[in-house]
């Protein structure tokens, strides 16, 4: 499973937990680094969440990471604070809203699938 498969999911998800997101209002971008480059945004409004690859909206938080640092951060391998302190994740923006986000998600979203 890649990460076009995963993100769907990821909405589903959303959709479901749409009134705990009601005072959100930020597009998370995610920079996923392998050979290349490739750049997804979750953008979160009142509760009505969109994903999209690429930059069609402007950013609130930038998450950048390498794929497999992705993967084992998804799947709770990776300590966030450990991969923040070490440099493996680097956040630019509204960390607040990120935190939040988190928050939400691991109350609703336990069993992470493997999308690499």
């Amino acid at each position: 499973m890649d990460v076009t498969d995963f993100l769907p999911q990821v909405m589903e998800i959303l959709d479901e937990i749409s009134d705990d997101l009601t005072d959100m209002n930020a597009v998370f971008q995610l920079e996923l680094k392998n050979t290349q480059t490739e750049t997804y945004q979750l953008k979160i409004t009142a509760g009505k969440s969109k994903w999209a690859e690429g930059t069609p909206f402007a950013a609130t938080c930038t998450i950048k990471i390498s794929v497999k640092d992705f993967r084992d951060l998804m799947q709770g391998k990776m300590n966030p604070t450990v991969a923040l302190l070490t440099g493996k994740v680097k956040i630019q923006g509204d960390r607040k809203q990120l935190q939040k986000l988190q928050s939400i998600l691991k109350k609703h979203y336990r069993d992470v699938p493997e999308i690499f």
